[in-house]
């Protein structure tokens, strides 16, 4: 099963570029970029490094109008035939995704640990799998891999989520009875600010608002919860 990791990025010239060679480096078979309207060098270092990788990294333009992270997620694995598809952020950094691969079966999707750390340090401040919301059913809206075909089955990610995509399609997938399945391993690192602080300031206020939203969009899924 041939792996496409798919990065959607706005402004991401300091860590774009460190994105693109951990998904080569972490395994993936193909990797491809959709630049979000971004104002700094991010389109340069894309394209520089899309004429190193040729036939393994490619990237797609979106103007200078922003389209949005789902509209750039749904648009890159429309324009893959691979089997198997996983996100990152175009600030963190992929791992080795044999286990995943390994452990994937139609009808799942997989997922595993995360590791957090500050941008300018190497020191470790959060280790394992984020529970979110759903702890008993293993949503947690961290990366995660998933079959091209069970994302065509329930309509691509959620135009809805604006925030929290991976998780709103995590959701629609458990809901549409795609399992998912933990594996013991680091995944991703996922960065902080040199501060320490969220992406975003109002990263709590949005997971409350998307969680609420999931809650009455994908009912079946919180059941008993």
């Amino acid at each position: 099963m041939k792996v496409t990791c798919i990065i959607p990025v706005r402004n991401g010239e300091d860590t774009i570029e460190r994105a693109i060679k951990s998904a080569l480096d972490a395994g993936c078979d193909k990797v491809l970029v959709y630049d979000d309207a971004s104002t700094d060098n991010t389109l340069r270092i894309i394209h520089e490094y899309t004429l190193k990788h040729a036939g393994m990294v490619s990237f797609s333009h979106g103007g200078s109008v922003r389209t949005g992270v789902n509209f750039a997620r749904n648009f890159l694995i429309e324009l893959t035939d691979d089997d198997l598809i996983i996100p990152i952020d175009a600030d963190d950094t992929l791992c080795d995704i044999t286990p995943l691969r390994d452990t994937w079966q139609p009808g799942t999707w997989v997922y595993g640990n995360h590791i957090e750390k500050r941008q300018d340090s190497d020191d470790v401040l959060v280790k394992g799998a984020p529970a979110g919301s759903l702890a008993r059913r293993n949503i947690t809206g961290v990366t995660f891999l998933f079959s091209r075909e069970d994302w065509l089955k329930v309509g691509g990610y959620d135009p809805d989520f604006a925030f929290a995509e991976d998780y709103g399609l995590q959701c629609n997938l458990t809901h549409n009875g795609v399992k998912p399945v933990y594996v013991n391993t680091t995944v991703y690192h996922r960065y902080l600010k040199p501060d320490g602080n969220e992406r975003s300031i109002l990263a709590g206020e949005y997971w409350s608002f998307y969680l609420q939203m999931a809650r009455r969009k994908y009912k079946n899924v919180f059941t008993g919860m």
